[in-house]
């Protein structure tokens, strides 16, 4: 029994770590003036990267997303583990109760 929660924790984690990965890409930061493209902000649920996207200039208002190239990024480690986490303690609640109904 023991290793099967161990198992369904790690999988979690590595599902967590997947979608906060994932989340620069689908996630974006709404850009309302030019000023705001020197700091767009990505990650969810905690921001964790932070990019200087003001080399180009896309029409008013824009979503910004993760841009690769020509971009300057900033990682923030500590956040993007506490977005891991924050999604890991939600899915482990869920899957906690949902253990307790069946």
């Amino acid at each position: 029994m023991l290793v099967i929660r161990t198992i369904v924790y790690l999988g979690i984690l590595i599902v967590s770590m997947i979608f906060v990965t994932s989340s620069i890409i689908w996630d974006g930061m709404q850009i309302n003036n030019y000023d705001q493209l020197n700091h767009v902000n990505l990650g969810f649920p905690i921001a964790f990267i932070t990019q200087n996207q003001s080399a180009w200039e896309p029409p008013l208002p824009f979503r910004a997303t993760y841009k690769i190239t020509k971009t300057l990024s900033e990682f923030h480690a500590l956040r993007y583990f506490c977005s891991v986490l924050t999604v890991v303690f939600f899915l482990i609640i869920i899957f906690e109760f949902w253990r307790r109904k069946v």
